[in-house]
């Protein structure tokens, strides 16, 4: 007889409108969570430059931004905070420290939802839904998003969303969100080698070309509202924050973490700089990874290819912030297997995890981490270990493989 009621149950939980509904149970759950969690104080620097910029929006508006304030976000940011801006001025001011919060983790949800949906063309709906809440309910992404108050899960969202268009041949789509991607966070410009392979190798010149136009077009859309003369002199002034920071590592545990936090990167090392050591072993490694995914090309490859880029960024670039991180997360969900992704995936959010709530609980004391900390030799070579099992995961992917109907760690073409 409970064989029978769990038989029924489970029929009735495979029906379509019983799925759609545990979609969406998945997702409010997380949202209440998180919202939860908003009254937990984040960096009490970053909620106060989140409150000027929401209010400086509102007030100014798109066209004044920049001349009113000093922001070093790029300006599709400054959409989120007029947006929201303007509904905390008409909830009244004690909504904003609520609204500073709630974009990013809507965004986040909506990511959520796309691994959902790119999954499902591969995977059964149990599998798919289980990864989905693998993502929504990660402790250290939304550690990020609702408790420090970070705006990484936007470009992330822009990142994914391009990718599932290339994925589905739709170039000119991927074209235009990885230019929203990029207008709301520089190191987005990782993502362009894959899509930009991909869009060459399935789609053509011709493609690529009109790909590129729908690029640029979003792009000037996007900044035309903004002040400005020049368009090129306008990106390059958004884009200079980079520079402000420049360090090896800015309480990110990666390699550069081991000579200690906040050393300068102009220091030379064998006739060049930090940084440029940085640049070149992240520049070798892209080749590496881009030649791999030419030798075997499949859509999970591609997809694991990103998630390498994301990872490899963070851990060899110089001037890397802790939360630079978050991107990671999505897609390794959306190339999962049942084999080293797991296992990666929860390392991954442990070490994350740990960075960030001890660099913000280091931060809101006004203090630093030393030089020599145990975490540096902990976290950073973790990190380091994680990285290594990503190469002999990417590595497994290029081997041939039969196929088996029951196998459901295969995302094939």
């Amino acid at each position: 007889m409970q064989k029978g009621v769990l038989a029924k149950l489970q029929r009735h939980l495979m029906r379509p409108r019983s799925r759609a509904g545990l979609i969406i149970a998945v997702l409010a759950v997380s949202l209440i969570l998180r919202l939860l969690l908003f009254r937990l104080q984040g960096y009490y620097v970053d909620e106060a430059c989140f409150s000027a910029w929401f209010n400086t929006a509102a007030e100014k508006g798109l066209h004044a931004f920049y001349d009113a304030t000093w922001c070093d976000y790029p300006p599709f940011n400054i959409y989120i905070f007029w947006v929201f801006g303007k509904l905390a001025h008409a909830m009244g001011p004690d909504s904003l420290s609520f609204l500073i919060k709630l974009p990013q983790n809507l965004f986040d949800l909506a990511t959520a939802f796309l691994i959902f949906h790119l999954l499902r063309q591969r995977f059964s709906f149990k599998v798919s839904l289980a990864v989905m809440a693998a993502y929504a309910f990660n402790p250290a992404t939304i550690f990020n998003l609702a408790v420090w108050g970070q705006m990484d899960s936007i470009y992330t969202f822009f990142l994914v969303a391009s990718l599932v268009a290339v994925l589905g041949s739709k170039y000119e789509l991927s074209g235009g969100l990885l230019s929203l991607a990029i207008l709301t966070k520089p190191q987005s410009i990782v993502l362009l080698p894959v899509i930009a392979y991909v869009i060459l190798r399935n789609g053509g010149w011709q493609r690529a070309l009109s790909s590129s136009a729908v690029f640029g077009a979003i792009i000037f859309l996007v900044i035309l509202p903004f002040n400005w003369d020049n368009p090129i002199a306008f990106l390059v002034d958004r884009y200079a924050g980079y520079n402000l920071y420049p360090y090896n590592s800015i309480n990110a545990y990666n390699f550069w973490a081991l000579l200690g936090f906040w050393k300068l990167d102009t220091i030379p090392l064998l006739g060049l700089t930090y940084q440029i050591w940085g640049v070149l072993a992240f520049l070798a490694f892209v080749a590496f990874v881009m030649w791999q995914l030419h030798r075997r090309y499949e859509p999970r490859v591609a997809i694991f290819a990103v998630f390498l880029l994301m990872f490899g960024f963070f851990m060899l670039m110089t001037r890397m912030h802790e939360r630079y991180l978050f991107p990671v997360f999505a897609f390794l969900a959306m190339s999962w297997s049942t084999r080293l992704t797991p296992w990666i995936y929860l390392g991954l959010t442990g070490t994350y995890f740990a960075n960030l709530a001890y660099v913000l609980s280091t931060l809101n004391a006004d203090s630093f981490i030393q030089d020599g900390h145990w975490s540096i030799f902990v976290l950073g070579p973790a990190n380091a270990i994680l990285l290594g099992l990503s190469l002999r995961a990417f590595y497994r992917m290029q081997r041939p493989k039969p196929f088996r109907s029951d196998d459901t760690t295969l995302f094939l073409p």
